[in-house]
């Protein structure tokens, strides 16, 4: 299967639990790729007036994983950006997910992911149940396997 992670990333913790995803996916045979959105402006929590750089070609993915941070209680609003553009995911898997520095994910996670999921709801894509990651109290190497495993597993359902 062809996989593509897209993904906002300042601090590099979803960098980190996107390039886990890609190597376990790797390991089992996938072709996978990693496109990090950047922007044009000035970004902060709510931000509006500014511009992707890059807009990835998703059309030749079987699957697409969207990954960001939580700023202010809600998703990036560089992917936000991103998943609002105008595309076509008809036949295409697609689960989000988001890391966030509060422990708990009903402090921003949730409310990120649902709407990650409203935005991708005109797509004609088969979502997937997302996946919130708190690294507030750490993210060790078993988290990251535990969230790893979940997101592969859910994918290849």
């Amino acid at each position: 299967m062809r996989i593509v992670i897209v993904i906002h990333s300042q601090s590099g913790h979803t960098a980190n639990v996107a390039r886990s995803v890609a190597s376990a996916l790797r390991d089992k045979g996938h072709d996978v790729d990693i496109d990090l959105l950047r922007a044009v402006g000035k970004v902060h929590s709510g931000a509006t007036n500014f511009e992707l750089r890059n807009i990835p070609d998703i059309s030749s993915y079987d699957a697409i994983i969207v990954g960001c941070p939580v700023w202010g209680f809600a998703a990036s609003p560089v992917m936000m950006k991103f998943l609002q553009a105008s595309f076509s995911c008809k036949g295409k898997k697609i689960l989000p997910f988001v890391t966030m520095g509060f422990p708990f994910a009903f402090l921003g996670g949730t409310r990120a992911i649902r709407r990650m999921v409203d935005a991708l709801s005109l797509s004609g894509a088969a979502l997937l149940d997302g996946e919130v990651i708190p690294y507030g109290f750490g993210l060790s190497a078993a988290k990251m396997s535990a969230v790893t495993n979940r997101i592969v597993s859910r994918l290849l359902e």
